[in-house]
Order: structure tokens, then C-alpha cells, then sequence
């Protein structure tokens, strides 16, 4: 169901779903191979990688830090796509029930503005972790945490219900007319919302993170050319002290990154979206149903896979939770700190 056109619950009939000429624009009922079975296979995946990580922080002492709790609540809205949102939409497309078919574009709203905002705010914790290193203890705190947790499930669902405010009630007792104006008020004010949350949850959001990520790989590219600038003798081993700092250095490099890609993946798969609700406004082009659920729909689920995905193998916590390392055996021990004793008489 395109989101914005509250006709489309009210004009299925048992012939078949029908446009305003009266022509069938969309399949019957019914579940489709090849439309419907990426979505099945996505959710599987998506439910799996998402409660991964959250198990991977319970059993993880390590891994409960204010950062992974931005990131266990991200988890928790993309399982939410994998565990109730997919499974709407599928439900939707093959029976084009009235009700679900009006519940899952809420849902989709729902997990859209939930995504970029949890985005913001792990964004923000790596930018007050980089920029601002000596006050980040100051900045993000616990209640900080808390209150942007439960800010952004409140603006997320507010912005999500909202839509139920101009929609038509008592359809059934209207008249043809009073219908007909009462989805004309319904379709602008979805527009205008449309517009809004595009503005709002896509593209400001999106422009204020890729600045904050420039100043991110500044701030640790300067770093790293501080450290360059110390000059060692050649063959002494660097203190521990410069190997930490050389460590965080990458470390940070590795973090600004992943997190940047989640940025790009968000936007690459979710404008789709955005673009196609222009095009219900503006009407430049007519899709088939399918063709606009494997192309502009579909695309957005990739989002919640791809999360969880890329902080489970690319950030290093939760890398080596997930695949402790070996310990070192006695010889090898020995062995390191046989090198570390000849380095020391070295520098004396």
C-alpha cells in the first residue's frame, strides 16, 4: 500500500483492487515467490544478527559501555523491523487487509525516524569522544544516555502516531462526497508531513552527520600526525605509552569509519523511500505494486541487517567477544618477555 493514499484500504472490493478509472492496478491477494520471499529471508536474518548483539552485551561485561548502549538500542529498533514490521508488510501485501494494510505504514515511519536519531546520538558520542576527548566523561554521562534513549522512542513513536490525527473517522456514514473531501484534507496533510519528516528525519540529519564525521577524521588525522612528528631512534621498541596512543589512533580511525558506513548505508537504502512518497505527491511516474515494493520498499529493510552486521565484525569489542582470542601459551610469554628484557638493556 503506497503510504498517503487512505483510498487504497477503502476501494478493495472483491473484483480486485481498483483505481480511481476503475482499472485493477494491483494483484490479488495472495503470496508471491518472487516478491515476497526476500523479505522472509531479510527477517530471519535481521531477528538473528539483532538479538546477537544483545546477548553479546549480557554476557559481555566488557561490552556495557554508554556507547554499546546507544548500539543495543539500535539493535532493539531494528529487531523490531525484523520481528513485527517485515511481517506487516507481508501480511499486508497478500491480503490487503484494511487494518494491517494502515498499521504497517506507521511502522514504517516508526523505524525510519528511530534509525536516523539513534545515528545522531551515537554520532554525537563519537564526536564528544574525538573532539571534545578530556571532557567526554563530563558530556556523556548515564543520564545522558538514558534521557536521548528515551527521547528518541518518544519522538519516534509521536511522529509515527500523529498521522492518525487527519485521517477521516466515521468513513461508513459518509457520503461519496464527504469521502471525497475528506481524503482530499487527508492527502495534503499526509504531504505535508511527508515533507516535513523528509526535512526533518532524512535530510538535515543526514548533512549535520557527514559534517560531523569531516571534523571527526580531522580531529584524529591531526592526532595522527602529532604522533608522527615524534622522532625515535631506529630499532628501539616504542614505550608502552606511545603504543597505546598509536592503538587509540586506530582505533578511532576504525570506529569514525564503521559508524560512517551505517550513515551511507541508512541513506542509500531509505531515499529510495523518500523519493518514491515525492513522486505520490507530485506524480511523475506510475509503478506496478510489486515493482514499487521491490524497488522503494524493500530496499530500506537492508538497513537493519547491516547494523548489526558492522558493529558485531567491525568494532573490535564486539569482535572479540565474538571470537575470543587464543591465549598465548608459556613459551610464547616467555618468549615476548625475553624481547622486552634485551630491548630494556638496549636502552641503558
Amino acid at each position: 500500500m503506497m503510504e498517503g493514499n487512505i483510498s487504497e484500504v477503502w476501494n478493495w472490493t472483491d473484483e480486485g483492487y481498483k483505481d480511481e478509472e476503475g482499472m485493477k492496478d494491483m494483484a490479488p491477494p495472495g503470496f508471491s515467490t518472487a516478491v515476497d520471499t526476500l523479505p522472509i529471508i531479510l527477517s530471519v536474518l535481521i531477528v538473528i544478527a539483532n538479538l546477537l548483539v544483545m546477548v553479546l552485551v549480557a554476557l559481555n561485561r566488557r561490552l556495557r559501555t554508554l556507547t554499546n548502549a546507544f548500539l543495543v538500542s539500535l539493535a532493539v529498533s531494528d529487531l523490531v523491523t525484523g520481528a513485527v514490521v517485515i511481517p506487516l508488510n507481508l501480511v499486508c501485501s497478500c491480503t490487503y487487509d484494511a487494518m494491517v494494510c494502515t498499521i504497517t505504514p506507521i511502522t514504517w515511519r516508526f523505524t525510519s525516524i528511530s534509525s536516523v536519531l539513534h545515528l545522531m546520538v551515537v554520532t554525537a558520542d563519537r564526536y564528544a569522544a574525538i573532539v571534545y576527548a578530556i571532557r567526554y566523561t563530563t558530556i556523556i554521562t548515564k543520564s545522558f544516555a538514558l534521557i536521548s534513549t528515551a527521547l528518541i522512542w518518544a519522538c519516534s513513536l509521536f511522529m509515527a502516531l500523529i498521522q492518525f490525527a487527519w485521517w477521516p473517522k466515521n468513513i461508513e456514514s459518509m457520503t461519496e462526497e464527504q469521502k471525497a473531501a475528506a481524503e482530499d484534507r487527508s492527502a495534503q496533510a499526509q504531504a505535508i508531513y511527508h515533507l516535513v519528516t523528509l526535512a526533518l528525519f532524512f535530510a538535515i540529519p543526514f548533512v549535520l552527520l557527514i559534517f560531523s564525521y569531516i571534523r571527526i577524521f580531522m580531529i584524529v588525522r591531526y592526532h595522527e600526525q602529532q604522533i608522527k612528528k615524534v622522532n625515535r631512534p631506529a630499532g628501539l621498541l616504542i614505550p608502552e605509552e606511545k603504543k597505546s596512543k598509536s592503538f587509540n589512533i586506530q582505533a578511532q580511525w576504525k570506529s569514525a569509519i564503521i559508524f560512517l558506513v551505517m550513515v551511507i548505508v541508512f541513506a542509500v537504502c531509505w531515499l529510495p523511500y523518500y523519493m518514491h512518497g515525492l513522486n505520490e505527491i507530485i506524480q511523475l511516474y506510475n509503478l506496478p505494486h510489486w515493482a514499487e515494493y521491490v524497488f522503494f520498499y524493500y530496499p530500506r529493510f537492508f538497513t537493519s541487517l547491516a547494523n548489526p552486521v558492522l558493529y558485531i565484525l567491525g568494532k573490535h569489542d564486539f569482535k572479540k567477544a565474538l571470537f575470543p582470542p587464543k591465549p598465548e601459551s608459556r613459551t610464547q610469554t616467555t618468549s615476548l618477555e625475553h624481547r622486552a628484557s634485551n630491548a630494556k638493556s638496549s636502552l641503558m
